[in-house]
């Protein structure tokens, strides 16, 4: 809604200071102006007068003008209740310069707020001037968000008198279209078009996050980062079993159709006796439903929201990968220990649980780069999960997951296999798992780009994106796709990386170095405009870019290994290895690192140390055959045979195929004086 001085004054009168970490906010209201003085985007102090209120209760956040078209949202936000403000990030001192800052794009209402605030918005962003020109139909969430156009209705209202009464021709979507409908705005996702209107297939517009290697959700599927609900409902068993949004909802409100337990009873009551399996007294805490399988967190510190995973809690998951349990979160002066075993009391041991033992397979798959490497079983049971698990959901979550295994011969079997998956959210995560997985394999995902779902087509286009004729249409969606998120970095990376490889370098450079005026803490840009630099045969820029770079972000092991690999280009093999070690000073845990730094010192004779550099590589990555390989070749080159069949040996032990391997191992065999 608009400003308004009755509504609002209380907000900005009487003139307040708030201090929150190291940022001030002057907050100001006077003749029915309202400001708002804190630093820019810039880093500078200034006045700044919102003309729009996103939110009422439990809190408001004020909108502010900008360059270009954007509008802002402050990230300082008043609660109506409590008459107080606060920052919707808490301690968390976002400072200009950051993406996230408020005046930045991580607070770019356009982008990040807009769409599901209003009914049929377009953003309208023009990619090459860099502006908005954002419209709507409706401010705020108006009939059409969720019934589509009204025109049909409208004109049927006005006929009705002469009519004999039939259906009202409104859409009014049911089953799995009501809970496509409600997605957009209740998923976390990505965007590829802004066509969607209710009934039409979520997937067909949206790609939503699932639990796989990001920290977006625990690996049982609760959220964790603000992630909404679509994803996690469609992970539980309750959206599997046929329930929808309007069983528990009423749709206009939201609110609940039933209070308390009877909601959750009103099909659970076959198989529940609440007084003997809460051991909680009824509609205390504890002995509620939702208590348990719905627990709550509190975002932008005030907006509290129950997971809609409804997981089962379990202690021994708290103990095993850190995920929380229900019961730990009420008795917060208790351990996982006391929890756990009050639970195995109750409800007997949760380890046969097939939940649980998903969840332990993302956990422990979703740890690879920590101190434990992925053995070769987890990589089995992610496989297994990804074509066996009934719930499509966590078989695209699996499928997603195998993108960095797709060079074992069992991960790229699994994949191209679930190609044909029934579902169309399994296919699209599969095909993006197979990016790696060589022009052979590739080939095989042909046939879905003329797949009947846009995400799966999208997906496909990506993955085949340097070959593809100019004129298919599956490369028309995807570059609409990335046009239309190309306001954020996220999406100019993609589109950046689009360009480059189908040759257009020169617009890839020009897109990422705007994308870094944005956000300059991105590794990934950084390196990815030192990447089109190079393949613009610009080496020096591209050094001089990287270096730039780490003196910007002086901790990352992934720009020191970038930069080391530049020097290399340029011959610059001492920079190059300083460079490499720092890396793997910064991140022992890196094996890339490790790699080429194993590869700099055996182009420069110091073939021990190489080894040792080699050897680290494998230890931390034992399923990438280029580590075992690698030091075969190093061993052969300074006359070590046997230790070269060794390694050649292991490395087909990885993957059966390795061509490399096969002809090193015959060289070795046949030749007379070996």
């Amino acid at each position: 809604r608009r400003i308004d001085a009755a509504a609002d004054e209380s907000a900005f009168v009487p003139h307040r200071q708030v201090k929150i970490e190291s940022m001030e906010w002057k907050i100001r209201g006077e003749d029915d102006k309202f400001t708002l003085s804190t630093l820019g985007a810039d880093g500078k102090a200034g006045t700044f007068q919102p003309v729009r209120v996103l939110g009422e209760t439990p809190l408001r956040q004020f909108l502010v003008p900008s360059e270009g078209g954007r509008i802002q949202v402050a990230s300082l936000a008043f609660d109506p209740s409590k008459q107080e403000w606060f920052d919707v990030f808490g301690a968390e001192d976002r400072r200009p310069g950051e993406w996230g800052y408020w005046a930045n794009r991580g607070m770019t209402w356009n982008s990040m707020c807009a769409e599901c605030h209003n009914t049929a918005l377009r953003k309208n962003y023009d990619l090459v001037k860099d502006h908005f020109t954002t419209r709507m139909a409706e401010h705020g969430v108006g009939c059409e968000a969720c019934h589509g156009p009204g025109k049909a209705h409208v004109g049927w209202r006005q006929r009705s008198h002469l009519l004999q009464w039939g259906q009202d021709p409104i859409a009014v979507p049911t089953d799995q279209k009501l809970v496509d409908t409600c997605g957009p705005c209740h998923a976390r996702r990505t965007p590829l078009t802004e066509e969607f209107l209710p009934g039409d297939n979520f997937l067909d517009h949206y790609v939503p996050e699932l639990p796989s290697y990001s920290d977006t959700y625990y690996p049982d599927g609760q959220v964790r980062d603000e992630d909404y609900v679509y994803s996690s409902f469609l992970m539980s068993r309750m959206y599997n079993e046929g329930v929808d949004c309007m069983d528990c909802h009423n749709p206009h409100s939201a609110t609940p159709r039933i209070k308390g337990n009877g909601l959750c009873l009103q099909c659970h009551a076959k198989n529940i006796d609440p007084d003997r399996h809460m051991h909680h007294p009824t509609e205390q805490p504890g002995g509620r439903c939702v208590d348990c399988h719905m627990p709550v967190t509190v975002y932008m510190q005030r907006q509290p929201r129950r997971d809609h995973s409804f997981s089962i809690p379990d202690p021994a998951l708290t103990l095993e990968a850190e995920v929380p349990n229900a019961c730990n979160r009420c008795h917060t002066d208790q351990t996982p220990e006391w929890a756990a075993e009050a639970v195995r009391e109750w409800y007997g041991p949760g380890e046969k649980r097939y939940s649980g033992k998903r969840a332990r397979v993302f956990a422990q798959v979703r740890r690879q780069n920590e101190d434990a490497p992925v053995g070769p079983q987890a990589v089995q049971e992610l496989i297994e999960v990804a074509l066996k698990d009934k719930y499509p959901a966590w078989r695209a979550t699996a499928a997603g997951m195998l993108g960095p295994w797709i060079i074992l011969p069992e991960a790229r079997s699994a994949a191209v296999r679930l190609l044909k998956d029934p579902h169309p959210l399994v296919r699209t995560m599969a095909v993006g798992s197979l990016e790696a997985s060589g022009q052979e394999t590739l080939a095989l995902t042909e046939p879905l780009l003329e797949d009947p779902v846009r995400s799966v087509r999208v997906r496909a286009a990506w993955v085949l994106r340097a070959g593809l004729d100019p004129d298919h249409p599956a490369l028309s969606e995807l570059t609409d796709y990335l046009t239309l998120t190309a306001d954020q970095p996220p999406g100019a990376f993609l589109l950046s990386t689009l360009w480059r490889d189908r040759g257009e370098v020169n617009k890839s450079v020009k897109l990422l170095r705007r994308a870094l005026a944005w956000d300059p803490h991105a590794e990934r840009l950084w390196e990815s405009l030192a990447i089109s630099l190079m393949q613009a045969r610009q080496t020096q820029e591209a050094v001089a870019t990287l270096k730039d770079a780490c003196r910007r972000l002086p901790n990352s092991a992934t720009l020191r290994q970038s930069l080391g690999l530049v020097l290399a280009e340029t011959q610059d093999w001492l920079g190059a290895i300083r460079e490499l070690q720092k890396a793997c000073e910064l991140d022992p845990r890196h094996p890339r690192a490790w790699y080429n730094l194993g590869l700099a010192l055996h182009q420069q004779g110091r073939s021990a140390e190489a080894v040792e550099a080699l050897h680290q590589a494998a230890g931390l990555d034992p399923s990438g055959a280029d580590y075992p390989f690698t030091l075969a070749c190093v061993f052969r080159d300074i006359g070590q045979y046997e230790e070269a069949q060794k390694f050649a040996r292991a490395t087909l032990r990885i993957d059966s195929g390795h061509q490399g391997a096969q002809q090193l191992l015959l060289s070795l065999r046949s030749s007379p004086s070996r």
